[in-house]
């Protein structure tokens, strides 16, 4: 009966196989989210109660008699019970709301206690009819009172407090209603808007109608990632928390400042970021929150683990993780298990190899203080659950089980069915198994799972994800008879449920699989595969759908294959032309697809590809939205096509937008992300008018509401310095850094923009600057400096225009790098004292870099500068400096020494300024050696290195024309075999290249 059970399930659920079958194939944790859920569920509970207990407080002082009344007019007709929830709200009680507020509003008298009871009665209904606190204009109603009862004179009285709690929590119910990420950038100072509603707060607090309170702005905070992206929601709420803090809305007479529970606030929003910074802005709240207060809570600190869990140093986050642990275990009370799920569940999410297992030691040590009698540390099946996932997520799958049989015994040996495996637990290993490819496995947990649990349990989420897991399962099997199994389970399926439908939205489910499995030319193959069997299938029901195509267009974006993803959306086309897909079923996101998969891909012809799409759009009735527009100027911003005028056609796109915009369609308006990639693209452009086009769309962005942020900045600071503009270069970074100063953390400098700043200065050949932004980078970055970011002062001699620069540029690579070039220093041309001044002069000392080997760039950069001098011994030093790097590659077998053509033709270059007639054996012999080198000499597969190479071979050639040489002519023969040989590599690596058809 219940296996009967399962298949009738399906029929109902398998349509929405894709959403939750995605959980688990593209490697997240759907324990984890659900016990996320469960952790946001409690915060928000746990500030309801606390608005409550205020209330209750204040209960016994508020007016009854007149707020009473005025609750009957409006709640008791109809059989609406005083107390009572009503999703709905009938006519008449609207009628009398708006009745009730037009008198607040309307009345000429003064305001005072009556109007207090009003209002009241009018919050009190909105909450008991949450859909009046989902209508936009109640909520602008309810404030309208608010700002009109704040108008008057008004003495201390905590009895107000329950009226400005009652709306704020309406408010949150019209915030969520509103659904997660609905307010566009740029408009977050809108009507009944987070900061629209803490300026309001800020007015009602100053007027004395209400006591000041941390709670209102709580709420404010814990509702950040409704309003916005999970991205920008920490941001948008690190604002309002300096507003907080600023404007001094605590009233520090009565509370801690800053409030311990507005901290928790900011740390979760930044918990559940999953931005790279997350972990460090936790901390810096951390330490604030220590400075003013007693050690943090375990809720604070569990918070700050969980924005470790995806921090990109991995390393570091599960030892920060540990000892945070060892932190709330020693100086917190009340840790009890919650404390200890949310450890288990930030270190589950963390890609460390290690993570998992140090979480099963914590969940260990849960069960042991358990089984001592600790009642508070009673383990759920959801930190089990979590764990399970993790091991299979890793592929530890006999660890996954493993862990599930001993859930099983403890409770089997405790007697007690809360311990038991749940649905939950299940899920979490049978999705191991299936990403293991396990599909026996899978099939035999299936009866075992629906014996265990209760008919109740067994609900259409899990039979969605039971019928995805199997599917996924198959697929990954590596089976050759896999297609023909999956399809023999659907022909089950639709058997037993009689859903005609069925098949096709379970083959779709699998095909979403495939489509987000990212880097994975095979996945996509499989799925293109799967597409084309379905396509010759007879039964009328199984033809693929517009679905269909869109997932195999996921998959092949997924897999960097952008030729095959626009074909896939061509078949689309032709099979709309030719009836066999209804019209209607496509739309934008399959050309999204197509344009973004364009986007993201580095061929030339990238761009025009992307254009072309964005133009047929049109020819299809599709307008394009933002995400179409910024996908193109983004493939025109990274374009290194010479062939198009990338910023003028970027331009173009955004004049579209804007016209489309204001035409009102909203779902064009410019972003961060439309401005930011327009931004690239006057960076990496050459016209002359790019300059002013940038500083024009500075000011659009800010009639638009939207902040210059650090990739925007480092965007403008790169256009001025391909411009050779160091200073103001210099000007724009210390301009970010004060905004991140000032409090705006979407301003703090990372690495990208300290290295733009550093070859601003590089190129202007200023070695002094070019060693104090490294230093800077040393401090700032708390990193050590790599071979790369030191060779920046070797580039910095080449540029500088010192009659010495070769000879500076040789000892610096000296004293970097002591202990394998030696002390043979060129002391032809500097004195040891000039060495020492050099050094010391220039701060190289305090430089911090991980100690190692030079690379082949550092010996060619010296000898790019030892071609420029005029020095004697400039042929001598190039030439030893080349045996030098030759012996180092011999010695350290490392591929990153071995010469380069560049560096063999800058030693040729030194040698054919040197003007010594006998220097042409030495060439020769150098140019016949590099020609013995096999292909990878010449860096082909870097177009730069490949055109530098065959400049140098060609400036070679001429300026052999005009010297006189020993061996002159064997030279020459030489020098055309090679630069013969470089043509044919390249036209054989582009051939390699090309798409097979």
């Amino acid at each position: 009966m219940q296996q009967h059970g399962l298949m009738k399930s399906c029929a109902v659920s398998i349509s929405r196989v894709l959403t939750r079958g995605s959980h688990y194939c593209g490697g997240r944790n759907h324990s984890v989210s659900i016990t996320s859920r469960s952790i946001a569920c409690f915060a928000q509970s746990r500030l309801h109660a606390t608005f409550q207990r205020d209330a209750a407080k204040s209960h016994a002082c508020v007016r009854r008699t007149k707020y009473d009344h005025s609750k009957r007019c409006l709640c008791s007709m109809n059989g609406h019970r005083i107390g009572g929830l009503s999703a709905e709200v009938d006519e008449d009680t609207l009628e009398r709301w708006i009745q009730l507020r037009n008198r607040l509003l309307l009345s000429t008298e003064q305001v005072g206690d009556d109007s207090i009871d009003d209002a009241l009665a009018l919050a009190q209904c909105m909450q008991e009819h949450p859909s009046l606190a989902r209508d936009r204009e109640r909520m602008k109603d309810i404030f309208a009172v608010l700002d009109h009862l704040s108008e008057g004179h008004w003495l201390p009285n905590a009895s107000r407090s329950n009226l400005l709690h009652l709306v704020m929590l309406a408010w949150s119910e019209y915030i969520e209603s509103e659904n997660s990420g609905s307010l566009p950038q740029g408009r977050h100072e809108e009507e009944l808007g987070p900061f629209d509603v803490l300026q309001k707060l800020r007015n009602y607090f100053e007027s004395g109608l209400f006591e000041r309170s941390a709670h209102p702005f709580d709420l404010i905070l814990s509702v950040m990632d409704m309003v916005y992206t999970p991205q920008t929601a920490p941001y948008k709420g690190h604002a309002i928390y300096q507003l907080i803090l600023q404007q001094k809305l605590h009233d520090p007479m009565q509370q801690a400042f800053p409030e311990e529970s507005t901290v928790y606030q900011i740390v979760n929003l930044w918990s559940k970021s999953g931005l790279p910074e997350a972990a460090e802005r936790a901390e810096n709240y951390l330490d604030e929150l220590k400075q003013f207060i007693y050690p943090p809570s375990a809720h604070i600190l569990c918070a700050t683990m969980e924005a470790y869990a995806r921090d990109s140093d991995t390393s570091r986050s599960i030892s920060r993780i540990g000892e945070l642990f060892e932190e709330m275990k020693t100086s917190c009370k009340h840790v009890n298990a919650l404390s200890y799920i949310r450890v288990c569940h930030a270190l589950a999410r963390s890609s460390h190899p290690d993570s998992v297992d140090q979480a099963n030691s914590v969940l260990e040590e849960m069960i042991y203080l358990y089984e001592q009698n600790d009642e508070t540390m009673k383990p759920t099946p959801l930190v089990y659950s979590a764990v399970i996932a993790a091991y299979g997520r890793t592929g530890k799958v006999a660890k996954a089980a493993a862990l599930f049989e001993y859930m099983a015994q403890l409770a089997e040996n405790k007697g007690d069915p809360d311990l038991r495996p749940s649905k939950v637990s299940y899920q979490a290993l049978i999705w191991a198994h299936a990403r293991a490819g396990n599909a026996r496995e899978v099939e035999l947990l299936l009866p075992q799972m629906m014996t265990s649990l209760h008919d109740e349990d067994v609900d259409d989420k899990l039979i969605e994800d039971i019928v995805a897991a199997v599917l996924v399962a198959w697929s990954r099997a590596g089976d050759e008879n896999a297609v023909e199994n999956i399809a023999l389970i659907v022909q089950q399926l639709q058997k037993h449920t009689g859903d005609e439908r069925l098949a096709l939205r379970s083959y779709n489910a699998l095909l979403s699989c495939y489509a987000r499995q990212q880097n994975s030319a095979l996945g996509a193959k499989v799925a293109d595969d799967l597409l084309r069997w379905l396509e010759h299938q007879e039964g009328e029901d199984i033809h693929p759908d517009a679905s269909s195509y869109l997932n195999v267009m996921l998959a092949w974006k997924g897999a960097g294959n952008p030729t095959r993803c626009e074909s896939t959306l061509r078949h689309l086309l032709k099979k709309v032309k030719d009836g066999a897909i209804e019209e209607g079923s496509f739309g934008r996101s399959h050309f999204n697809v197509a344009i973004a998969a364009w986007a993201q891909s580095d061929l030339p012809k990238a761009p025009n590809k992307a254009l072309t799409l964005l133009g047929r759009m049109r020819k299809y009735g599709v307008s394009p939205d933002t995400v179409s527009y910024n996908s193109v100027i983004h493939a025109l911003g990274r374009s290194k096509n010479t062939n198009i005028d990338a910023l003028k056609e970027a331009m173009r796109l955004f004049s579209q937008m804007i016209v489309q915009w204001k035409a009102g369609d909203t779902s064009s308006i410019p972003d961060d992300i439309t401005f930011n990639s327009i931004l690239v693209a006057c960076a990496h452009s050459p016209n002359d008018d790019a300059i002013p086009i940038m500083e024009s769309l500075v000011g659009q962005m800010e009639s638009l509401g939207i902040r210059l942020n650090r990739i925007m900045y480092t965007s403008i600071m790169t256009a001025w310095a391909k411009r050779q503009q160091p200073q103001r270069v210099e000007e724009i970074f210390q301009e970010m850094k004060s905004e991140f100063e000032g409090g705006d953390a979407s301003c703090k400098p990372h690495r990208h923009s300290y290295v733009t700043r550093l070859r601003g200065w590089v190129r202007a050949g200023n070695v002094k600057m070019t060693i104090q932004v490294l230093n800077e980078m040393n401090v700032d970055l708390q990193q050590d400096l790599s071979i790369r970011d030191l060779n920046a002062i070797l580039e910095a001699w080449l540029y500088s225009g010192d009659g010495k620069a070769a000879e500076k540029a040789d000892c610096c690579l000296h004293y970097i790098f002591p202990d394998v070039m030696g002390d043979f220093l060129p002391t032809e041309h500097l004195s040891e004292s000039e060495v020492e001044s050099l050094i010391s002069g220039l701060e190289i000392s305090k430089l911090k870099w991980s100690k190692g080997l030079p690379d082949v760039f550092s010996f060619t950069l010296v000898l790019s500068n030892y071609t420029r001098s005029d020095s004697s011994a400039a042929s001598y030093r190039a030439y030893y400096l080349l045996e030098k790097l030759k012996s180092l590659a011999t010695e350290y077998g490392k591929p990153s020494l071995q010469p380069t053509a560049k560096t063999y033709l800058e030693v040729v270059d030194v040698l054919f300024n040197s003007g010594d007639p006998h220097a042409g054996r030495v060439i020769f012999s150098l140019l016949k050696e590099l020609e013995t080198k096999d292909d990878d000499v010449w860096q082909v597969g870097e177009n730069a290195a490949a055109s530098q190479c065959k400049n140098r071979l060609d400036m070679t050639q001429r300026t052999l024309e005009n010297v006189n040489l020993v061996h002159k002519a064997e030279i020459k023969q030489v020098l055309k075999k090679l630069r013969e040989r470089l043509c044919g590599i390249r036209f054989r690596r582009n051939d390699a290249r090309a798409p097979r058809k």
